[in-house]
């Protein structure tokens, strides 16, 4: 996130060789943390999530508190708010952490399990049109429930995420047994992701695309977020142009009692007249 409409003079990047060991190493202990939470249960398996909190968050503390900032402008808010504020995201994060693990011990028929899900009348009725479906979500709430759900309640979804940041991290290989386990479709970014959205909008099926996290800089822009800008990769946007599915977004909540997930129909463009994309 930054200020106003330009970006900030980055200041010069490591070398990419000299951060494969640190970004291997930070990725098998994360997993491994995942695993070990996964192991424990209720309050318990919170409380230890809260307490690694600190190993995963102090990288980005700086960047979290001019985020912060930004959006609560001194002017109209307290520092003490803005303290609130701060410790209400980490607490979201342990506890999401947590719903995260339950991916790896859940049988898939578990997995409504305090989900409840509302809008699936807007999904029924854009698969009635025949042109496939566009689902755009972000990665707050239990985002991570979206396609077991959709899949246990039988639709045909395919989900896209970033690979592997360095070879054998793990995170690519996890994704890829827990969609088996919950009988997922994957794909991922500058791997098959193109490929597999033309597809899924051929057989008028469902691809699932987060995009409030730029991977691929020269293909993202700035947007405006609030008092600041954020940067989204525009892909979302060239597949909804180009292959013309319905558009829906998908809502996650996470809180004490559960997961509230809401479809919700967004603007299409098919409706509108408009010049074709060359694929």
């Amino acid at each position: 996130m930054k200020r106003g409409a330009k970006a900030r003079n980055a200041p010069r990047p490591f070398s990419r060789h000299a951060l494969l060991l640190p970004t291997f190493l930070y990725a098998r202990f994360f997993l491994f943390i995942l695993r070990c939470i996964s192991r424990l249960e209720g309050e318990k398996a919170l409380r230890w999530s809260k307490a690694v909190n600190p190993l995963f968050t102090f990288l980005f503390r700086q960047q979290r508190k001019r985020n912060i900032h930004l959006l609560l402008p001194p002017s109209r808010f307290s520092s003490a708010e803005r303290r609130q504020l701060e410790r209400d995201y980490l607490d979201y994060i342990a506890r999401l952490r947590v719903e995260i693990t339950r991916f790896f011990r859940i049988r898939p028929d578990q997995i409504r399990q305090n989900i409840s899900l509302s809008g699936e009348e807007h999904l029924r009725a854009a698969l009635d049109e025949g042109r496939g479906v566009l689902l755009l979500g972000c990665h707050f709430g239990n985002w991570n429930c979206t396609a077991p759900v959709l899949t246990l309640l039988g639709y045909d979804v395919t989900s896209v995420l970033n690979p592997d940041l360095v070879p054998g991290a793990g995170f690519q290989r996890t994704y890829e047994q827990l969609a088996a386990k919950f009988r997922c479709k994957l794909s991922f970014v500058g791997q098959n992701a193109y490929l597999a959205a033309k597809e899924s909008f051929r057989r008028n099926a469902i691809f699932y695309v987060n995009l409030d996290v730029a991977v691929r800089s020269s293909h993202s822009q700035w947007f405006p977020f609030g008092p600041a800008a954020i940067k989204i990769d525009a892909g979302p946007a060239v597949l909804a142009a180009r292959h013309r599915p319905v558009v829906l977004f998908v809502n996650c909540v996470l809180n004490e009692r559960g997961t509230s997930m809401t479809l919700t129909p967004q603007a299409d463009a098919v409706r509108e007249p408009s010049k074709r994309i060359a694929p």
